[in-house]
């Protein structure tokens, strides 16, 4: 059914060459653009998942962000404890790291969620 939706978009808008998903589930457009050979189209990916990192070493996707979810889930966890148990002021904005990776790069990434 996918198949059938993305063959109907990409026919009705050939102007499209740049995607993104907002999810872990790009592999699901990068299957399809192997299958139908529509190698004109970019996607930009998130999240280091098995599939994922299979399209983008196939080069239907172009690069995936990859983010550090426990790192992230950490810091809200302490924030959140130092504010509520330890009644301290938190900084209200916290950078947290991505990478981006690339057909290039992505056999070093060692944060793989496989």
């Amino acid at each position: 059914e996918n198949d059938s939706i993305f063959d109907d978009f990409f026919n009705s808008h050939p102007n499209v060459h740049h995607c993104i998903t907002l999810g872990s589930k790009a592999h699901i457009l990068g299957e399809y653009l192997l299958r139908s050979n529509r190698r004109e189209i970019q996607i930009m990916g998130y999240d280091m998942v098995k599939k994922n990192a299979e399209c983008l070493t196939q080069g239907s996707i172009s690069f995936l962000i990859a983010q550090h979810a426990y790192q992230q889930g950490y810091s809200c966890v302490d924030a959140l404890f130092k504010a509520v148990v330890l009644k301290t002021k938190i900084q209200a904005i916290n950078y947290m790291p991505i990478e981006l990776l690339t057909p290039e790069n992505v056999s070093f990434y060692r944060r793989m969620q496989l």
